[in-house]
Protein backbone atom coordinates (compact mmCIF):
# COMPACT_ATOMS: atom_id res chain seq x y z
CA UNK A 1 0.00 0.00 0.00
CA UNK A 2 2.69 2.06 0.76
CA UNK A 3 4.40 1.67 -2.33
CA UNK A 4 1.48 2.86 -4.15
CA UNK A 5 0.97 5.85 -2.29
CA UNK A 6 4.55 6.94 -2.67
CA UNK A 7 4.13 6.17 -6.32
CA UNK A 8 1.64 8.23 -7.07
CA UNK A 9 2.85 10.98 -4.79
CA UNK A 10 6.36 11.14 -6.57
CA UNK A 11 4.44 11.35 -10.24
CA UNK A 12 2.35 14.66 -8.79
CA UNK A 13 5.48 16.37 -7.28
CA UNK A 14 6.01 18.57 -10.55
CA UNK A 15 2.45 19.70 -10.73
CA UNK A 16 2.35 20.60 -7.01
CA UNK A 17 6.01 22.66 -7.58
CA UNK A 18 4.10 24.27 -10.82
CA UNK A 19 1.33 25.11 -8.24
CA UNK A 20 3.57 26.20 -5.59
CA UNK A 21 5.28 29.29 -7.87
CA UNK A 22 2.23 30.21 -9.33
CA UNK A 23 0.66 31.18 -6.05
CA UNK A 24 4.07 33.03 -5.24
CA UNK A 25 3.96 34.69 -8.42
CA UNK A 26 0.29 35.80 -7.92
CA UNK A 27 1.35 36.91 -4.63
CA UNK A 28 3.83 39.06 -6.02
CA UNK A 29 1.88 40.65 -8.85
CA UNK A 30 -1.03 41.55 -5.87
CA UNK A 31 1.31 43.05 -4.09
CA UNK A 32 2.44 44.98 -7.17
CA UNK A 33 -0.70 46.15 -7.82
CA UNK A 34 -1.09 47.64 -4.36
CA UNK A 35 1.80 49.83 -4.36
CA UNK A 36 0.99 50.60 -7.93
CA UNK A 37 -2.64 51.92 -6.42
CA UNK A 38 -0.77 53.83 -3.60
CA UNK A 39 1.77 55.58 -5.38
CA UNK A 40 -1.82 56.70 -7.81
CA UNK A 41 -3.34 57.77 -4.50
CA UNK A 42 -0.27 60.27 -3.04
CA UNK A 43 -0.42 61.29 -7.08
CA UNK A 44 -3.91 62.26 -6.22
CA UNK A 45 -3.45 63.62 -2.79
CA UNK A 46 -0.48 65.56 -4.56
CA UNK A 47 -2.86 67.21 -6.57
CA UNK A 48 -5.28 68.24 -4.66
CA UNK A 49 -2.60 69.82 -1.68
CA UNK A 50 -1.26 71.72 -4.67
CA UNK A 51 -4.45 73.01 -5.83
CA UNK A 52 -4.08 71.09 -9.14
CA UNK A 53 -2.06 74.46 -10.22
CA UNK A 54 0.87 74.08 -12.16
CA UNK A 55 3.23 76.28 -10.56
CA UNK A 56 5.25 77.59 -13.59
CA UNK A 57 2.12 78.55 -15.83
CA UNK A 58 -0.95 78.36 -13.41
CA UNK A 59 -2.55 76.11 -15.72
CA UNK A 60 -4.51 73.02 -14.46
CA UNK A 61 -2.23 69.67 -12.59
CA UNK A 62 -3.64 66.43 -14.53
CA UNK A 63 -3.06 62.90 -14.44
CA UNK A 64 -1.16 61.61 -17.32
CA UNK A 65 -0.12 57.92 -18.81
CA UNK A 66 3.39 57.63 -20.39
CA UNK A 67 6.21 54.84 -21.25
CA UNK A 68 7.45 54.89 -17.71
CA UNK A 69 3.78 54.94 -15.64
CA UNK A 70 1.66 57.57 -14.60
CA UNK A 71 2.56 61.08 -14.07
CA UNK A 72 1.20 64.52 -13.05
CA UNK A 73 1.98 66.83 -15.71
CA UNK A 74 0.33 70.52 -16.94
CA UNK A 75 -2.72 70.85 -19.39
CA UNK A 76 -0.83 73.26 -21.28
CA UNK A 77 1.37 70.47 -23.15
CA UNK A 78 3.76 71.21 -25.29
CA UNK A 79 4.12 74.86 -23.62
CA UNK A 80 4.67 74.16 -20.22
CA UNK A 81 6.61 70.67 -19.69
CA UNK A 82 5.83 70.74 -15.60
CA UNK A 83 5.65 67.20 -14.45
CA UNK A 84 5.37 65.66 -11.18
CA UNK A 85 6.15 62.06 -10.48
Amino acid sequence: MNEVVWTLTKGLLPYFAIMILIILVIGILVKLKIKVKEKTNQAIASIKTNGGICPKCGGKLVMREGKYGTFIGCSNFPKCRYTQK
